[in-house]
């Protein structure tokens, strides 16, 4: 797994590709699944408990939006500009 993770890194960096590392791994990745490289079954697990854990990971955004709502409003005129 520590290759897979480092992988993506050296290679947005010597193709000297404009996206980040973990976009070029989920690419890769994809294409490993896609051309059964991979089997499905290894990512199902993880994928799964991802999928239903979900709401845990945005829980921080919302509070963090919630929390500093009102500097959001007052530079929405920046934003919609």
């Amino acid at each position: 797994m520590q290759v897979y993770s480092f992988f993506p890194n050296i290679l947005s960096s010597w193709l000297h590709l404009p996206l980040p590392a973990n976009l070029v791994g989920m690419v890769l990745m994809l294409a490993l699944i896609v051309c059964r490289i991979i089997p499905l079954s290894w990512v199902r697990a993880g994928a799964r408990w991802l999928l239903a854990e979900m709401l845990l990971f945005f829980v921080p955004a919302v509070v963090a939006v919630v929390n500093y709502a009102h500097l959001l409003l007052w530079t929405a005129g920046a934003f919609s500009r």
